[in-house]
Parts: structure tokens; C-alpha cells; sequence
């Protein structure tokens, strides 16, 4: 091998130490979202697939409800739902402990219906979520045991919750039924809403509060 052969191999060696030491310093450097949690495993993600799906139905369903997911002394019918009448919403700490206890209760039987693959249900249990109602997103943090040690997901969803909420405690401050129409459409306008609808009975008035496809529903007794 000749000595300019040499010194090209030499050459070529410095430049991919260098470069490989640019990539290092980049990765290392770099930094690194810790809202985004990806599941550490299959069973994990089958878990929070499943959670997931539920969050969104049992938001969807207290959502309908006034923020309560349990019968109360009152209720009325409206498109074929139990609608509580009420005079005052559900405060959202219940809302947030009612929708733990959704999901607690029903993520075995969901685990155990979505059939996946190499995923023992039998091996699964004490699962404990903690869901946080935000401004305009909610977040659910879930543990479970499945062998050991004990495993952890978290996530979130987008949702005008909060706003439909705060929305419906300013109707139930100001509902009048023979005023309303007035104040309906200047909370809408404010509030930015696609719609309010209300559906009068003998003694109370269902009250439905429509944003980017999102509802929220209660009732409220005639004065």
C-alpha cells in the first residue's frame, strides 16, 4: 500500500469519527417531549386502547347527564335518555371520581371482549385511573397489575368539556322559560356555540348545548 493511500484511509477514518460524533452530540442534546408516554409493552397498550375508548364514551355519557352519572331523585326523557332535572351542576371533582369508577369497573370487560391476541385477562386486575378534567383537554393516568412489576399508562383527549360545562352553569343562573330566547342566543354568540336547543315539558325543560360536535344535557324545573 503506498503512503497516499495510507493518508486517504486516515482521512476518511477522521471524517466518519467526526460525523458519528455530530450525530451523538445531536441525539444527546436534543430535547425530548415528556407529555408523549408510548406504551412499554403489548399489554400495556391493549390496556390503554381499551381505557382509551372508554374515557371518551364515559365523558360522552355524564356529559348528557349534567355532569352526573349516577340516578338522580329527578329525571325526565329526552331522545330516548334519562336527562336529570337539576338545580345545580355536578361539581367537576365528582365528575372526575364518577369517571374513574367507569372505567375501574368496565376495562376487564372490554379487555376481555377486544379478544387480543396473547392478552390473559385472568392475569389482569387492580386497575386504578386518576382523570383530570382541563380547559380544553382531559388526562387520564392508569395503573394495572399484570405479572410484575406494576404498569403504568397515561393519556389524553382534546374536549370542550369545561366550556360546555361552564356554558350550562350561566343557562341554569339566567333560565327563565318565558325570557330565554333572548338570553339563549347572547350565550351562544358569546360562548361561540353551534347550538342550544330546549324541549319544554309540563314541569321542567331539557336544555342541550351543542359545540364542534360535542353536547352537553340536563334538565331544569319550570318556575
Amino acid at each position: 500500500m503506498s503512503k497516499g493511500q495510507v493518508t486517504i484511509f486516515v482521512v476518511l477514518g477522521l471524517v466518519l469519527l467526526i460525523i458519528v460524533g455530530f450525530f451523538l452530540f445531536v441525539l444527546r442534546e436534543s430535547p425530548i417531549n415528556p407529555t408523549i408516554e408510548a406504551p412499554s409493552d403489548t399489554a400495556t397498550m391493549f390496556v390503554q386502547s381499551c381505557a382509551d375508548g372508554l374515557l371518551t364514551t364515559s365523558l360522552e355519557y355524564a356529559a348528557f347527564r349534567g355532569g352526573y352519572i349516577e340516578k338522580q331523585p329527578l329525571e325526565g326523557v329526552f331522545g330516548g335518555l334519562s336527562i336529570p332535572v337539576i338545580t345545580e351542576l355536578n361539581d367537576i371533582s365528582k365528575i372526575e371520581e364518577g369517571l374513574e369508577i367507569l372505567i375501574n369497573e368496565n376495562i376487564a370487560d372490554c379487555l376481555d371482549e377486544s379478544d387480543y391476541p396473547d392478552f390473559y385477562v385472568d392475569q389482569f386486575s387492580n386497575h386504578q385511573s386518576t382523570v383530570t378534567i382541563g380547559q380544553d383537554s382531559i388526562t387520564l393516568r392508569g395503573s394495572f397489575k399484570y405479572g410484575t412489576p406494576i404498569k403504568e399508562y397515561s393519556l389524553k383527549q382534546n374536549t370542550n368539556f369545561m366550556t360546555l360545562y361552564r356554558v350550562a352553569n350561566e343557562v341554569l343562573n339566567v333560565f327563565e322559560p318565558n325570557t330565554f330566547g333572548k338570553d339563549m342566543m347572547m350565550i351562544k354568540l358569546l360562548n361561540d356555540l353551534d347550538d342550544i336547543q330546549t324541549e319544554a315539558q309540563y314541569d321542567y325543560t331539557i336544555i342541550l348545548i351543542e359545540k364542534d360536535g360535542e353536547y352537553f344535557e340536563f334538565g331544569v324545573l319550570n318556575p
